[in-house]
């Protein structure tokens, strides 16, 4: 087994952590003196560094990244608090330019998930992390979080919502399957009938 190769980072301090088949490198780097981290990626030798959730700086922290270039981590929120993020290269954007996601966006608000690192992603947006869960008081939990980018109700997967999903829809609901469950609250009802609605045509 060979190495395939080396990359020398002008950064005082940095830390690779994963890298996918494509020799996309991920990890962090320190500016000293100023007591911060980035994320960031390395693609063909080249650094990109990632956007945070704040532009003042604090601890960010790319962890994972799978075959699609979906790079997952940490980024800081304030001076003690940090929330797992995932990162998205643009559709036709220019390399490095992407967005920024707060994983908790894509969860219930009430579903008592604080989702503070996000470790690995693979190629099917399976997401391994760890956060808070209130349960009752708060306590440090393991998380696997689905990243599905397709419509809410897109049930067989061609990229939009349409009588064939209604189908799929209504069959699933009776069953009280959790693929009819769009908002991921662990509930069945109305507001996933609506949420269905909303998208249907799209």
């Amino acid at each position: 087994m060979a190495a395939v190769g080396i990359f020398l980072l002008v950064f005082p301090k940095a830390l690779l952590r994963l890298s996918n088949d494509n020799g996309i490198i991920v990890g962090s780097f320190s500016f000293d003196p100023l007591n911060t981290t980035g994320a960031y990626y390395i693609n063909n030798g080249i650094p990109y560094e990632l956007p945070g959730f704040t532009t003042s700086g604090g601890w960010n922290t790319a962890h994972g990244v799978n075959n699609y270039k979906e790079i997952v981590g940490s980024s800081s929120i304030s001076e003690n608090e940090q929330r797992a993020f995932l990162w998205i290269q643009d559709s036709g954007a220019a390399e490095g330019e992407g967005t920024i996601i707060n994983l908790n966006d894509l969860i219930a608000p009430y579903s008592g998930w604080t989702l503070t690192h996000a470790e690995k992603i693979n190629d099917n947006g399976v997401i391994l992390g760890s956060g808070k869960f209130a349960s009752p008081g708060i306590v440090d939990r393991s998380f696997v979080l689905v990243y599905d980018p397709r419509f809410s109700g897109d049930l067989d997967g061609d990229n939009d919502v349409d009588g064939v999903d209604l189908a799929n829809f209504a069959r699933d609901y009776n069953a009280v399957s959790p693929n009819t469950d769009l908002n991921n609250d662990w509930w069945l009802n109305s507001q996933d009938i609506a949420e269905f609605a909303n998208n249907f045509g799209l």
